[in-house]
């Protein structure tokens, strides 16, 4: 077939449905003058349809230049997009040299196309092909023996498999030699990575491990080809290949075939009707002060499908009852029922994939024509349906995300987006389905607007939606001196009997510094890491047991979730979006270990059964009432507007890498006005709408914990958290934009420890980007950078608290432009100011009693705010011994522990001390929240005779630029319990919402450790008077 036979537009007309169209040109990848059977000829002989297929066409000429780089002895890296051969690329040469092959797929399941293809090739050219997964493994050698097993894996030409089972071997080959695929591996000559995109940075770190490993166990330099579509910096890639194989890597591009393609975007139905209404109350709309914008639209229909949903929006918030102007799917989808093409439809849940099969088939009544496919349904069904896609029989096909990654379902000549995905990568994997046949002339893309993210898209004009479709993509991050890489390594190296001679001391070094070796064999931590370290996940190699009790009574087991996951997205109280359900229950090992998470129909009756989901469904109806709205749980759901997130609190590294942990501390429902506020900006009329966030008073239980990288960076007093933030969120936007760096890469925050501010910067996965980064580069992208409506998009959708600043300040980019500017000041400044710090440090006279300085610092920790209840800590260093205290306030009220320090202070005095103090402000803050009035008045009575000295403002003057604390005490390592441990004592503390006698009890047993960290703040600020005067008496 070359085309649909059904025109979207002829019937989007003929059923009085309004839209806008653009074309995409077609695009097809160069021909070679090579055909298959040429250069095997065999081929010929094949007798599977795969085989046939390949027989009297010729080759694509990224194929044939990748089997001549192969042929070479070269590694590759071929990018090409989706459906443009690139298994068939490396296939040649294995076929060709009878090169015994590994070839790694994501996960096998998503890669039945290839798998069907390769076998059938393997069949005809008598070639052995395995396909092997820790499933498949069991079940061969339940079947057929481990000795009959092992020496099916030998005698194979080529092995399949995924990188969680490779890494497992590896680690077994490694340490015993005995892995299933050991005796594969001495023999194989070239590995194969398909679908490189798919792999985040911690999971493209351990394949290059994998990878080195493997070279270096078996001491062949086996050939690599890396099949990629969108990998940013091949280049980098190619260099590190070849480091590992000591082999030249090419790099080969081509292009996939692409049909041209006809995108149609869903305005409405009967828009003429609502434009002539809306014309009405021109007036009125004047009166409430919409822009030109929508006032332009009333006098031009073409304007008006254009701007539709901004004009409801606005006749809405003018109480003008007007028809609503969305589309029916099921109407429009019922018509490709007819159509010869296939047409795939994708949904955003598994219930309006459902939904939306079950309307059409209503309608129709050709129920062997339509289906809906998704995870819940078994695989062996899903099989069916797939075949029946291909054979012809269903010609409509509904799902929510499984058939958008990796699954060749035949000739698709329409995609139908019911509802948007949030992210542009899955977009295009969707479209990823359609028209990757030669012969194909044209496809469709149809857009049917329903959720909130796709009207807020409208509601700025359609051509702003076709603008998100044609952003850039996100880049694949790829940093081969990810220390993730260093961390497997270092632990594979020193287990392994083969590799441990290899083991560096700088790998050994790296260990100890984590705390994972000490010094004769690995530390307990360091035991537990190794075991930990599986591909998809820091944790056991199984993911936690998933239960759903139906509203029958029946119980039905669904697919396991990942540790990660239970932590972020599976507490109780949160939606499951893959069964629309609600975690209502976990069941509990030991501690805070979770075994299984059950999860019931998300409906009224089952959240009024559990106190925590009962107690917030009340308030979830209170607030729609007092919106003015009718409560309906399940409908606000569907369409949108009721979401759930999980608080974790984060503990990553504070310093480069280390290790991270995420523990859950609250969920939240996330409701969304139904109706719209609005705001002017200049002749634009914009609308945005309430939100309400709802504690759910239920416990939470699980950790995660990995090893990444994290920075902290201490800021002025003067900065506002707030602003700062929306700055922080400001620069991700341009990364994303300008860098190509996906959202969540790098996480962001702002912290704060009593009055001092800090910036918090980590990756969620380990990707070594906060090292590598060139800030300067970040820096110079923000000044040029000009945001445009899209952007205002992304920034609700990144972060919901920057965008009510961002909304409060009226949408102005300019505020947000100079916050995030004034972070990148700090995150700048700090690596030059380290430099120049360490110069000076090389100068400094020894601290002693008698040079008649003494440095004073403090902290207060308030652990239950209404009641000013907290603990206090305070040190004293007089360049050779602290005095040191550590206090409780209650209701204001201190004891009098603090009169240890007031003395020692007044005999300082009295001998003649000059008393400095890093920041004057910050000491002045805790001494108040803290409720010690008679120790403040002391201080300020030491200031007024200027025998108090602030150190920042000293070593501000002799650097140049100011400098914070906490950055003065990694330079000097001076205290051996870091910030983040501090927080951790706070984090923990609060969690318990502690009585006053738990905080008693918590001062006591943290007391040393809190002392401790003050101490080496004391120290820092005595070192920073001496270098910054000693710095300006040079000067002068």
């Amino acid at each position: 077939m070359e085309k649909p036979k059904i025109e979207t537009g002829s019937l989007l007309d003929m059923l009085g449905y309004s839209y806008y169209f653009f074309d995409q040109p077609e695009e097809a990848p160069e021909i070679a003058d090579k055909s298959f059977e040429e250069i095997i000829p065999e081929l010929l002989k094949g007798s599977t349809k795969k085989t046939m297929e390949l027989v009297g066409k010729k080759l694509y000429k990224h194929q044939l230049e990748s089997l001549q780089a192969l042929r070479e002895g070269s590694n590759i890296i071929l990018k090409s997009g989706t459906g443009s051969g690139k298994t068939e690329a490396w296939f040649l040469y294995t076929a060709e040299k009878k090169i015994k092959t590994l070839s790694i797929y994501p996960t096998l399941a998503l890669a039945y196309d290839q798998l069907n293809r390769l076998s059938q090739y393997c069949l005809d050219l008598n070639m052995k092909i395995m396909i092997l997964d820790a499933a498949r493994k069991q079940e061969l050698i339940s079947r057929q023996g481990l000795r009959n097993v092992k020496r099916m894996v030998s005698e194979s030409d080529l092995i399949v498999t995924n990188p969680a089972f490779l890494l497992n071997e590896v680690k077994k080959t490694a340490l015993k030699g005995d892995g299933l695929l050991s005796p594969f591996f001495q023999k194989m000559g070239l590995i194969v990575i398909d679908d490189f995109d798919f792999y985040g940075p911690r999971e493209i770190a351990l394949l290059f491990s994998i990878l080195k490993m493997i070279v270096k166990i078996t001491g062949v330099n086996t050939q690599f080809a890396f099949m990629t579509a969108m990998l940013a910096n091949p280049e980098e890639v190619a260099e590190y290949l070849t480091k590992i194989n000591g082999r030249v890597t090419k790099i080969i591009s081509g292009r996939a075939f692409k049909a041209k393609n006809r995108v149609y975007i869903v305005l409405g139905k009967n828009l003429r009707k609502l434009w002539e209404e809306a014309r009405k109350f021109k007036d009125k709309l004047e009166q409430i002060g919409v822009g030109r914008d929508i006032l332009d639209s009333l006098g031009d229909f073409q304007l008006f499908q254009q701007n539709v949903y901004r004009v409801w929006d606005a006749l809405r918030y003018a109480g003008i009852p007007a028809p609503e102007p969305w589309s029916d799917p099921a109407e429009i989808l019922s018509s490709y029922v007819y159509d010869e093409a296939v047409t795939l439809v994708f949904t955003r849940s598994i219930e309006r994939a459902e939904e939306i099969s079950r309307r059409i088939i209503e309608r129709t009544g050709r129920r062997e024509r339509v289906a809906s496919h998704h995870h819940l349904i078994s695989r062996e069904i899903r099989r069916g349906i797939e075949d029946a896609v291909r054979s012809g029989l269903v010609k409509v096909l509904v799902s929510p995300r499984t058939l958008s990654q990796g699954i060749d379902i035949g000739e698709v000549l329409r995609v139908v987006h019911v509802g948007l995905p949030d992210s542009l990568r899955e977009f295009y994997q969707r479209e990823g389905r359609k028209g990757r046949r030669m012969e194909t002339e044209s496809t469709e893309t149809v857009i049917i607007p329903q959720g909130s993210w796709d009207y807020d898209l409208l509601s700025r004009g359609v051509k702003t939606l076709e603008k998100w479709l044609n952003i850039s993509l996100e880049k694949v991050v790829v940093n081969p001196k990810n220390n993730y890489s260093t961390l497997f390594e270092s632990l594979l190296k020193f287990q392994s009997p083969i590799l441990r001679r290899d083991l560096t001391n700088e790998e050994i070094d790296f260990l100890k510094n984590l705390g994972l070796f000490n010094g004769l064999e690995l530390s307990k931590a360091g035991k537990r890491v190794w075991s930990q370290v599986n591909f998809y996940e820091y944790a056991p190699p199984y993911g936690i047991k998933r239960l759903k009790i139906e509203e029958d009574g029946s119980t039905t087991r669904l697919e396991d979730v990942s540790h990660c996951d239970l932590v972020e997205k599976f507490q109780p109280g949160s939606i499951d979006y893959t069964s629309d359900s609600v975690v209502t229950l976990h069941r509990l090992g030991g501690g805070r270990t979770v075994t299984s998470v059950i999860v019931e129909p998300l409906k009224e009756r089952t959240l009024r059964r559990y106190e925590g989901t009962a107690y917030a469904l009340e308030e979830y109806e209170r607030v729609k009432e007092s919106w003015g709205e009718e409560p309906n749980i399940w409908r606000d759901y569907i369409q949108g507007r009721l979401h759930s997130r999980v608080f974790c609190v984060v503990h990553p590294p504070m310093e480069g890498f280390g290790k991270y942990v995420k523990i859950p501390n609250r969920v939240e429902w996330v409701i969304i006005g139904e109706k719209k506020k609005m705001m002017r900006k200049g002749d634009e009329t914009l609308f945005y709408r309430d939100k309400r966030s709802i504690v759910v008073a239920a416990p939470t239980y699980g950790k995660y914990e990995d090893y990444t990288y994290g920075v902290v960076i201490e800021v002025g007093l003067e900065e506002d958290p707030e602003l700062l933030r929306l700055g922080l969120a400001y620069i991700m936007i341009v990364l994303r934009r300008v860098f190509g760096i996906p959202f969540e890469t790098i996480m962001y925050g702002v912290i704060r420890l009593g009055e001092r501010k800090f910036i918090a910067l980590h990756e969620p996965e380990s990707a070594g980007l906060l090292e590598k980064i060139e800030w300067g580069d970040v820096y110079r992208g923000v000044q040029a950078y000009t945001p445009d409506e899209i952007d205002e998009i992304l920034l609700e959708a990144l972060d919901e608290y920057s965008y009510s600043a961002f909304i409060s300040l009226e949408l102005n980019w300019k505020i947000a432009r100079e916050y995030a500017l004034r972070a990148l000041d700090y995150i700048r400044r700090r690596e030059k100011i380290i430099l120049e710090f360490m110069d000076k440090l090389l100068e400094i006279p020894k601290p002693s009693r008698s040079l008649k300085i003494a440095s004073i610092q403090s902290l207060y920790l308030q652990l239950r705010e209404e009641f000013n209840s907290g603990i206090y800590v305070l040190s004293v260093y007089d360049g050779e011994g602290s005095v040191s205290c550590s206090g409780i306030t209650e209701f204001s009220k201190p004891d009098h522990n603090y009169l240890k320090i007031q003395e020692a202070v007044s005999r300082l005095i009295d001998e003649g001390f000059k008393i400095v103090t890093y920041n004057i402000r910050i000491l002045y803050d805790y001494l108040d929240l803290a409720g010690l009035k008679s120790l403040k008045t002391f201080i300020k009575g030491l200031e007024s005779t200027n025998s108090l000295i602030d150190a920042r403002e000293v070593l501000y003057k002799s650097l140049g630029c100011p400098i914070e604390l906490e950055d003065v005490k990694k330079i000097l390592r001076l205290s051996s319990t870091s910030l983040g441990e501090i927080m951790r004592v706070i984090e923990d503390a609060k969690r318990m919402i502690p009585k006053l006698d738990l905080i008693e009890y918590i001062s006591r047993i943290r007391s040393s450790q809190l002392i401790e960290f003050v101490e080496g703040e004391s120290r820092a600020a005595y070192l920073s008077y001496i270098i910054g005067q000693k710095k300006l008496e040079e000067t002068r």
